[in-house]
């Protein structure tokens, strides 16, 4: 479609040479796809991140991640701790003091 328009021929230039582009056309169909992703992105962004759920729960109060994990894999003996308290025991006989499941370096931290 043609159309007559009056642009800005220093913008016009400045924005060929930033972008790379060589003929007219391609910069300003450049500039309105731009034009267009940014307006949509800013609507994405407007836009509620949970609207429309309602009061529900988003995960099921059942959901345990952990007894997941530990049903899919079966650990490794003596690489990684097997109880997940404060007191963890590893194969070295050491008590690691720990909330978290780590490897064991054979140490005491």
């Amino acid at each position: 479609m043609k159309t007559t328009i009056d642009l800005d021929e220093a913008k016009l230039e400045r924005a060929m040479k930033l972008t790379g582009l060589t003929m007219r056309k391609e910069a300003i169909d450049f500039a309105l796809t731009e034009a267009e992703r940014s307006a949509r992105v800013r609507a994405l962004l407007n836009q509620g991140f949970f609207e429309g759920i309602g009061e529900e729960p988003i995960v099921d109060p059942q959901y345990d991640v952990l007894t997941l994990r530990d049903a899919e894999i079966p650990p490794r003996p003596g690489f990684w701790s097997t109880q997940r308290s404060t007191s963890t025991f590893c194969v070295h006989g050491s008590t690691h003091r720990s909330a978290s499941v780590r490897p064991c370096g054979g140490t005491r931290p």
